[in-house]
């Protein structure tokens, strides 16, 4: 069976409610604070920024995506999403991760969200937690990838969204920072 986008994807989820920004499904270490960006941008392109460490741990590709109304997952070249729209970040094929003695990889997912202004307005650890204890397939994980749901009610403006993947065993890491547009 070939894998699409939309049957492999690995989800930290984090929630934009109403005018603030709070974080669900990961640790006990995260931020809530005011969302607020530059309604003057009005950039439409997606800037990318990937930091690998020395480890090795790469991932082969990443982009910005939306669900269509028929729950499949389609790319977002131009990164704007309308307000209310969940903001979702993969990257495709990140590893290749270390086994544990016990035979199983162990990967686990940090999210950070900066206004325009580049202040962090949402910090959220573990998102993947004991869930990524686990065999990977040719120690690679297929999509991780970080959700933010906005409300109708965000300012307007431009945002980064950045993912780090850590390899719990082999210690090694990847942080992919990208820009999307709220209008």
């Amino acid at each position: 069976m070939k894998k699409t986008l939309n049957n492999v994807l690995l989800t930290g989820l984090v929630v934009f409610p109403m005018a603030l920004v709070s974080g669900c499904g990961g640790g006990e270490k995260s931020a809530t604070s005011q969302a607020s960006a530059s309604p003057k941008s009005t950039t439409s392109q997606t800037s990318t920024t990937s930091t690998p460490t020395s480890s090795r741990l790469t991932f082969e590709k990443s982009f910005l995506v939306r669900k269509t109304p028929d729950k499949k997952v389609v790319p977002v070249n131009d990164g704007v999403y309308k307000r209310g729209e969940d903001v979702q970040l993969v990257l495709l094929n990140v590893g290749k991760f270390k086994k544990g003695q016990d035979g199983k990889n162990w990967l686990d997912m940090d999210m950070e969200v900066k206004n325009a202004k580049g202040e962090v307005i949402l910090v959220k650890k573990s998102l993947i937690g004991e869930k990524g204890h686990t065999a990977l397939k040719d120690d690679v994980a297929a999509s991780p990838n970080g959700t933010v749901n906005t409300t109708p009610k965000i300012q307007p403006g431009t945002y980064q969204i950045q993912l780090t993947v850590y390899d719990k065993v082999g210690g090694g890491r990847v942080t992919e920072t990208k820009a999307f547009t709220l209008k």
